[in-house]
C-alpha cells in the first residue's frame, strides 16, 4: 500500500485538472460541432426554399430563356472566381469570422429580392451571393479544424445528413409559400429571415475557447486547400494532376455538364410542359434531395457487386443517357418523378467512381489538389451550362434535355474507347 505524500496529492490533483481540462474541451468540440450541424442545416434550408423559384420569377419580369440561363451563369462565375480568395482570407483571419462575413452577405443578397421588382433589381442580388456564398465550404474548414483527424469522417458524414436534410424540407415549404399572393416576396422574406437567425446563433453561440489555441495540422491545411482549391504550387500540381487524371476530369465534365443542362431551366420545363405549379416542382426537388441522400449511403454496396470500377462506370454513363432522354420526353408528370429518381441515384454512383479512380491515380501528395481542381471542374459546369441551357431552351422544352443526352453520350463512348481502369493500373504499377 503507497503512502499518501503532498508530492503524490499534487501529481494526482494535476492529472484530475489535466483530465478535467480534456474533457471540457471535448464537451466544447461537441457542442460547437453541433452548432455547425445546424449552421449548415440552416443555410441549405433557406437556400432550397427561394432557388427553385428564381427562374419562374425571372420569366415573369420578362426574362427571355437565355436570360435567365445568363444570370445563373453569373452566380457561377462570381463563385468560381471568389472560391480561393475566402478560403484564404479564412486561413488568414480566422473561420468564425469569414463565416459571419459571408452569412451576412448572403443575407444582404436575398433581402435585395424582396424588392426584386426588375430584372436589373434580380440581377444585383445576384452579385453578393455569387461572391459571399460561400457558407457551407466556411463550415467545412471550420469542422476540419476542431475535429480529430480520424472522427472527420463521422462528423462531415453527419454535417452533409444535417445540411441535406434542410434541402429536403426548404423547396416544400418555399412552394407552398409561392401559391399564395406575392408568393414569392413572402419566400424571399422569410430566406432573408432565416439567415438573419443563421448570423445571430453564429455570433453569439459559435465561440471557441479563448484559452484554445487551434493548431493548424498538415491535414487540416489538405483539407483546406482541397476544399477552395487554393495552394502555393497549385499549376505545378495541376500540370501534374492533368497528365494522370485528364481523362477523368473530361468525364467529369461531360457528365456533370450532362445533369445541369437540364436541371438549370428543369422548372420553366416543367411549368411549360405540365403546367407544374411552384408548390409540385418543390415536393419534386425534395424528393430528389431524399434520394440523393439514401443513395450516397447505400452507394458502397453498388460497388461491391462490380469487380470492375471503369465497367460500373460505364453503365452510370449510359444510365444517364437513358435517364436524360426519359426526362426529356416523358409523357406525364409520374414518368418525370421515376427519372428524377433515377438521375439522383446515377448522380451518386457518378461520383464515387469518378473519385475513387481520381484518388487511385494520384499520388498521396496531390490528392488535395486533385480534389480541389475536380471541385473547380463543376464550378466551370456550373458558370457555363445554365447560360447553354437557357440558349437551348429558345429551340423548345426538348432542346436542353437533349444536348445533356449528347454530353452523356459522348462520356459513355469515351469510356468504351479508353477504359479509364487501364490507365489506373498502369498508373498503379508506375508508381509500385
Amino acid at each position: 500500500m503507497t503512502e499518501e505524500t503532498p508530492e503524490n496529492n499534487v501529481v494526482s490533483e494535476s492529472r484530475d485538472r489535466k483530465s478535467d481540462s480534456k474533457m471540457m474541451d471535448h464537451r466544447h468540440r461537441i457542442y460547437l460541432t453541433s452548432c455547425l450541424y445546424l449552421v449548415g442545416f440552416l443555410d441549405l434550408f433557406g437556400v432550397g426554399m427561394l432557388v427553385p423559384l428564381l427562374p419562374r420569377h425571372a420569366r415573369n419580369l420578362g426574362a427571355s430563356p437565355i436570360l435567365v440561363g445568363a444570370v445563373g451563369s453569373v452566380y457561377g462565375f462570381l463563385q468560381l472566381v471568389s472560391g480561393p480568395v475566402m478560403g484564404r482570407l479564412s486561413d488568414m483571419m480566422g473561420r468564425r469570422l469569414v463565416l459571419l462575413a459571408c452569412l451576412f452577405m448572403t443575407m444582404v443578397g436575398y433581402t435585395i429580392n424582396i424588392f426584386a421588382t426588375s430584372l436589373t433589381v434580380l440581377i444585383c442580388a445576384r452579385v453578393p451571393l455569387g461572391i459571399f456564398k460561400h457558407g457551407i465550404a466556411t463550415v467545412k474548414a471550420y469542422l476540419a479544424e476542431i475535429t480529430p483527424k480520424q472522427e472527420r469522417p463521422l462528423v462531415f458524414g453527419r454535417f452533409n445528413a444535417a445540411s441535406s436534410f434542410g434541402f429536403i424540407i426548404g423547396p416544400l415549404c418555399g412552394g407552398y409559400l409561392s401559391e399564395y399572393e406575392g408568393g414569392f416576396y413572402q419566400v424571399a422574406t422569410c430566406t432573408a429571415i432565416v439567415f438573419a437567425i443563421n448570423v445571430l446563433f453564429v455570433y453569439f453561440l459559435v465561440h471557441p475557447k479563448k484559452q484554445d489555441s487551434i493548431e493548424k495540422s498538415k491535414s487540416v491545411a489538405a483539407f483546406t486547400q482541397e476544399e477552395y482549391s487554393i495552394r502555393t504550387n497549385f499549376f505545378h500540381s495541376f500540370k501534374t494532376i492533368l497528365g494522370s487524371c485528364g481523362d477523368l476530369l473530361l468525364l467529369q465534365l461531360l457528365m456533370s455538364s450532362g445533369v445541369m443542362l437540364y436541371r438549370s431551366n428543369f422548372v420553366l420545363i416543367l411549368e411549360d410542359r405540365f403546367q407544374a405549379r411552384p408548390s409540385v416542382t418543390g415536393q419534386l426537388m425534395s424528393f430528389s434531395a431524399l434520394v440523393a441522400v439514401v443513395s450516397g449511403m447505400l452507394v458502397g454496396r453498388v460497388v461491391s457487386f462490380y469487380s470492375s470500377i471503369s465497367k460500373l462506370l460505364l453503365h452510370s454513363s449510359v444510365l444517364l443517357c437513358f435517364t436524360l432522354f426519359g426526362l426529356t420526353y416523358a409523357p406525364t408528370f409520374f414518368v418525370v418523378v421515376v427519372f428524377t429518381a433515377l438521375l439522383s441515384m446515377e448522380n451518386a454512383i457518378s461520383k464515387v467512381c469518378l473519385t475513387d479512380l481520381s484518388v487511385r491515380r494520384s499520388s498521396l501528395d496531390n490528392t488535395g489538389a486533385l480534389l480541389g481542381i475536380s471541385q473547380s471542374v463543376l464550378s466551370v459546369t456550373r458558370s457555363f451550362a445554365p447560360f447553354i441551357s437557357g440558349f437551348m431552351l429558345e429551340f423548345g422544352p426538348y432542346a436542353p434535355g437533349l444536348t445533356g443526352v449528347c454530353c452523356a453520350a459522348i462520356s459513355s463512348l469515351f469510356i468504351i474507347i479508353f477504359p479509364p481502369e487501364r490507365a489506373t493500373i498502369a498508373s498503379e504499377k508506375k508508381s509500385d
